[in-house]
């Protein structure tokens, strides 16, 4: 009978841990959420000398942009994926359940724009010779780049 009790108290106490362990949260690099940050969130703009205006407008569950002139669209049922990096830099990407468009890694950055310090929106470069380009509030008719020093915080 002692050795029954003492069976019947550790398995209670393996499958117990066992529960435990598999409802704490387990720390990654990426992190998934379905809002967007509010440092992110707004009508940002970039100009390109040949194809003009990029627009995105970022909300809490969509996000809406047009790309190197051509019509826009929005992109619904959004996956933030929270993908950490370097130093105080986040780099936030966003996907669609619906259509699987992923539009980008991006994080927030403060830097001088004529003369004045201002919150930008970064989007990380493509290719590893491009700078990173700088989305602004205002609509500016200058190709703005971050410097090549944000660079080594990102993750590309």
């Amino acid at each position: 009978m002692h050795y029954l009790h003492k069976l019947v108290i550790l398995t209670v106490l393996v499958v117990g841990l066992g529960l435990v362990g598999l409802t704490l949260p387990t720390t990654s690099a990426q992190a998934m959420s379905r809002t967007t940050p509010q440092t992110l969130r707004g009508t940002w703009y970039h100009w390109d000398k040949r194809t003009g205006y990029d627009k995105r407008i970022i909300r809490k569950h969509q996000i809406f942009y047009n790309r190197m002139g051509r019509h826009g669209k929005w992109v619904k049922n959004l996956e933030v994926i929270k993908v950490a990096a370097k130093g105080n830099y986040t780099q936030y990407g966003f996907m669609s359940h619906t259509t699987g468009g992923e539009t980008g890694l991006f994080f927030s950055y403060h830097m001088r724009i004529n003369g004045k310090q201002q919150h930008v929106m970064v989007e990380s470069p493509q290719g590893a010779s491009m700078k990173p380009r700088v989305y602004t509030h205002a609509k500016l008719k200058h190709d703005y780049r971050a410097p090549q020093s944000v660079k080594k915080h990102l993750r590309v």
